[in-house]
């Protein structure tokens, strides 16, 4: 009997969640425990190898064979080898799940769809973004074709290939596109996931973001961020697990941090030194622990060195200095470079008015 894919998504291929999204929908073990599963461990992910061809399907020796279990299997391990960080290992076995779905004629059905998504999500985090801009735009024209509600894993994973679409291109710096993405994202998140949803939030931002770097800092823009701002402090008033709630409360920070970056850009000091001082602290508390800290706590520096205050700015700088040194190849990074090099002009007397003060997006 031939099974197919829409076969798999009834038996057994349950969603983990959209890709970076933290929308979770089912636990990924469900995919595989309708499955016979093998009674031998294997000491690899190569599954082919203990899929038998011709199996007994009473034989509990092996995994029941078909293409839908080789492409649940495959699409399963992908995602796994994403959130443990195995990118190229991940992207291999995407590929090959989405290879199976055109081999049974299937490579526009939705779970097709959903492994082309991974595929383009180890894409990006490896650093390929315009392959993975492709794939992701592919897998949402498939995902537009089978979204026939407002309802559901098929709306749930538009939302989520329309925010990656977007993402990718701002992570290319490709901002007059990222704009029209990121304007699409927003609507399409709002519409299927109501204005309040934590996703709307991080679709403003990125709108936001886009705009910003095409040289547009004007109250439309602060309005976009504040608005993102509301959604997060509203939903940290609600129980949360852990780790969501550390995801909110590092989202805040980060558009803190942003709108610091918006007052610097007009040449609002006041205000942006407000915004950088909620991120400091933030990060001085070590609550904030990401790299991005790096830029907030330089571009303080620099105001709180204007201002006279050079211990305070001292301390910034030195602050930035350590959160660069945290990651393994921090020489390399060109910012780094100019921010030790401001330290050095510091510590060695000179005024700030030798300094050009460069209003610009973090650095």
């Amino acid at each position: 009997m031939k099974y197919s894919l829409v076969y798999l998504a009834s038996v057994s291929l349950l969603f983990h969640q959209v890709i970076t999204f933290q929308i979770k929908l089912f636990n990924n073990y469900n995919l595989l425990k309708n499955f016979h599963l093998s009674s031998t461990k294997s000491k690899n992910d190569d599954f082919d190898a203990i899929i038998a061809d011709n199996a007994d399907e009473g034989d509990a020796s092996y995994l029941f064979v078909s293409d839908v279990a080789k492409f649940g299997i495959n699409t399963a391990l992908a995602e796994e080898h994403v959130a443990m960080g195995n990118y190229a290992r991940a992207e291999e076995l995407a590929l090959k799940a989405r290879q199976i779905a055109k081999h049974t004629g299937e490579e526009n059905n939705i779970y097709a769809a959903y492994a082309e998504g991974i595929q383009a999500d180890a894409l990006y985090k490896i650093g390929y973004y315009k392959e993975a801009a492709d794939h992701y735009s592919h897998a949402l024209k498939i995902y537009e074709r089978h979204s026939r509600s407002s309802h559901g894993p098929e709306a749930v994973e538009l939302v989520g290939a329309t925010q990656l679409v977007a993402w990718s291109l701002l992570a290319q710096k490709n901002y007059k596109e990222a704009v029209g993405a990121c304007s699409a994202a927003l609507v399409m998140t709002e519409t299927l996931l109501g204005p309040y949803a934590p996703d709307v939030a991080a679709s403003l931002v990125n709108l936001a973001t886009a705009y910003t770097h095409t040289g547009s800092i004007g109250n439309e823009v602060e309005s976009l961020y504040q608005r993102a701002l509301n959604i997060y402090e509203s939903a940290l008033t609600k129980p949360l697990d852990k780790k969501v709630k550390e995801e909110y409360e590092n989202s805040l920070w980060a558009i803190d941090s942003a709108m610091g970056n918006l007052y610097y850009l007009r040449g609002d000091d006041e205000h942006a030194e407000r915004c950088y001082w909620k991120v400091v602290n933030a990060f001085l508390a070590d609550k904030y622990t990401t790299s991005d800290a790096a830029a907030p706590l330089k571009n303080l520096g620099l105001l709180l060195w204007k201002k006279g205050d050079r211990a305070n700015a001292e301390l910034m700088f030195s602050r930035a200095v350590y959160t660069y040194q945290k990651s393994s190849d921090y020489k390399k990074d060109k910012n780094y470079s100019k921010l030790v090099e401001l330290l050095d002009k510091l510590r060695t007397g000179e005024s700030v008015s030798s300094i050009v003060l460069k209003r610009n997006i973090g650095y």
